[in-house]
């Protein structure tokens, strides 16, 4: 693919992309033939292997999203290599500290998830929208949770960061309505991913994710791929300030 049919593919980013859900995402835009970005903490060069193997141009840029100059950098050069930015997935989030009372958790503990669940949401959306203004517009998806739409005991950080996604999400998606840029949500529930592993190591384990979704079963990472690739596709062209829920029924019980 020459210079020029690089800047007329249609970009994306993924953040935290070479794992879990963000990798099925990164996979999916790549056998769609688009331009693919995808950040991590740390590199995965299968991930990328995988990308050009399905025809796609891909992309690997370090970065930490809980630090703004980083993910500054990151769409800043995105746009100077492919000239344009039309989709961003901010994907990437912790977990953080699990099975903690609300009086036994930290400062840390908050400020930690925080400051990558929400500040880099908010910083992946905010520089994605100086960019999109500047091709006419674009889509985000914003990845949060089910946990964002309840309590959870002993998850009240991680719960309070998932929901502020989906204010932060709703408001911005009512400011850019009108300008070509359309916000939705995605809001999975028990999918097998490492950070469902994790969560096992506090007391969470997949027959009591099993018993809590109505389908009676864990979900799969590209469950949450295709819903992404609806959200961001032209046939959801009149949706923008959603929330869907990929959760087995979870949320509807």
């Amino acid at each position: 693919m020459d210079s020029k049919d690089i800047k007329k593919t249609k970009t994306v980013i993924v953040t935290g992309g070479s794992k879990g859900i963000g990798k099925a995402v990164v996979l999916l835009f790549a056998k769609k033939g688009y331009n693919v970005v995808y950040s991590a903490r740390n590199d995965d060069p299968e991930v990328l292997k995988e990308i050009q193997k399905l025809g796609g141009d891909g992309t690997f840029i370090k970065a930490d999203v809980s630090k703004e100059q980083e993910v500054i950098d990151l769409i800043d050069q995105t746009v100077k290599k492919y000239g344009r930015l039309d989709i961003i997935v901010n994907n990437a989030g912790i977990i953080g500290t699990t099975s903690v009372l609300l009086a036994d958790t930290t400062t840390q503990n908050f400020t930690d998830i925080f400051n990558t669940n929400v500040m880099g949401t908010y910083w992946g959306m905010k520089y994605a929208i100086q960019a999109m203004l500047k091709t006419g517009g674009g889509s985000i998806v914003n990845v949060s949770s089910a946990a964002g739409f309840k309590g959870i005991p002993m998850l009240s950080h991680y719960v309070a960061s998932k929901a502020a996604i989906h204010g932060l999400s709703k408001s911005a998606a009512v400011e850019y309505a009108t300008k070509g840029i359309r916000i939705n949500v995605l809001a999975p529930g028990a999918i097998e991913t490492d950070m469902l592993a994790g969560m096992n190591q506090g007391g969470v384990t997949p027959d009591l994710l099993k018993s809590l979704t109505p389908m009676g079963k864990i979900g799969d990472v590209e469950d949450c791929a295709n819903a992404i690739g609806f959200l961001t596709s032209d046939e959801a062209s009149y949706m923008t300030g959603a929330i869907l829920s990929v959760d087995g029924g979870a949320t509807a019980a």
